[in-house]
């Protein structure tokens, strides 16, 4: 009788899962006999208990495993699954614990890095499931997104645009009561100063909102100002770098500024041809050139116009750009800024992707003619003419 209770209690948990594992267990062939039949001849009832009582031990140690395997399979960091973002909050308020939110894409190689080596560690598992409910949410869109990750592309958008969101990996830290306190930008070798980094994120000492709330209290406070322009160059955050330096100018002029200490906080923190850093730059660009090197204020004068003037007009595909066009254009309305070195890897991004090798050629000798610097590195001439060797076909262009 307890025999028979025994063998009704595996069935019950024979799933498709247990079939295809018995199956490596080497039971395949005697699973089926596990079915007790009363309505078959005795003697072959008789060899049906002889197989029950052979592998029976093997069948129940298997099923008493199953929880160390799932404890196994739960080493590393924990994320949630099957939410809302309202629910990661409400879970997180409940257990008095932070919020950790991984942004990610699909094509970021550190954002693959962390997700293979250093989340499945069991010390950041222990770690971070202790301290924190976690998320990982995927900032980008593909054809092979599953309905749970399209299920939070609204959110993505949100994350990305009201926490400032430019670069990946990005993590995200929230206090228990869902408020932004602390970020870290881009991935870690190392598992145990990845570890140092986030607790930071838990002390409220060393929470990045600390030093904000202390500096929007004191906004006249220099030494504070110059901090969170340094935090928001750091994490990309160009509102807060904004803010930071120009409260810095309010009080110290900008005269400060340009000084080898602190002329990258200007060059860091200008990203537009409307702020008034950008004018402060073009006004000035044989001064900053002195305190950096030669080309640097049209570097990046020029990268700002290439984002405004060229780059909106190369998302249609199968179009061709008159770059020559687009480039008087800026000039016209900014006729200092050289744009050489600016325009040359976008030209050259653009004919390599149209196999253009005749534009591609042209783009890259008039470069070399003109002595840009950065073009005429052996590394950087190796790696230009490697898509004329891969690519092309025609005597002219390789030679």
């Amino acid at each position: 009788m307890v025999q028979y209770l025994l063998i009704y209690f595996c069935e019950l948990l024979t799933t498709r899962c247990l079939r295809t594992t018995f199956y490596f267990l080497g039971t395949k062939q005697v699973f089926a006999r596990l079915h007790y039949d009363r309505h078959l001849h005795p003697d072959i009832l008789e060899v049906q208990e002889k197989y029950k009582l052979k592998y029976m031990k093997k069948l129940l140690l298997f099923v008493f495993m199953i929880p160390c395997l799932a404890m196994t399979q739960e080493k590393g960091v924990i994320f949630e699954h099957g939410t809302s973002w309202e629910k990661v909050k409400a879970k997180a308020k409940t257990l008095n614990k932070y919020i950790f939110v991984d942004c990610f894409t699909t094509w970021c190689a550190p954002c693959k890095f962390m997700t293979e080596k250093i989340f499945p560690q069991e010390q950041v598992g222990a770690f971070f499931n202790a301290n924190f409910v976690n998320l990982k949410l995927q900032m980008d869109q593909t054809a092979s997104d599953n309905e749970e990750v399209k299920s939070w592309y609204a959110e993505a958008k949100r994350f990305e645009s009201e926490y400032s969101v430019a670069a990946y990996p990005t993590f995200l830290i929230f206090n228990p009561q869902g408020e932004l306190v602390h970020r870290i930008i881009g991935g870690e070798e190392d598992s145990n100063r990845f570890i140092e980094q986030t607790k930071m994120g838990l002390d409220p000492a060393t929470q990045q909102a600390h030093l904000i709330n202390k500096f929007e209290a004191n906004p006249k406070d220099t030494t504070l100002a110059k901090q969170v322009m340094r935090m928001g160059i750091d994490n990309y955050d160009q509102n807060l770098a904004r803010k930071g330096i120009q409260a810095y100018i309010d009080v110290a002029g900008v005269a400060p500024l340009f000084t080898k200490q602190n002329i990258d906080l200007l060059l860091k923190t200008t990203n537009a041809s409307q702020s008034p850093n950008f004018k402060l730059i073009y006004d000035n660009r044989e001064q900053i050139d002195q305190l950096t090197k030669p080309g640097t204020a049209d570097g990046i004068l020029g990268h700002i116009l290439l984002r405004e003037y060229v780059l909106p007009k190369m998302d249609k595909p199968g179009d061709n750009v008159d770059f020559m066009a687009l480039e008087q254009a800026a000039k016209k309305d900014y006729p200092a800024v050289n744009m050489t070195e600016a325009m040359l890897f976008t030209k050259v991004k653009y004919y390599v992707e149209r196999e253009n090798w005749t534009a591609y050629t042209a783009v890259v000798n008039k470069a070399i003619s003109a002595n840009i610097a950065e073009v005429l590195q052996p590394k950087m001439l190796d790696f230009l003419a490697m898509y004329i060797y891969a690519g092309c076909d025609d005597p002219v262009c390789i030679k």
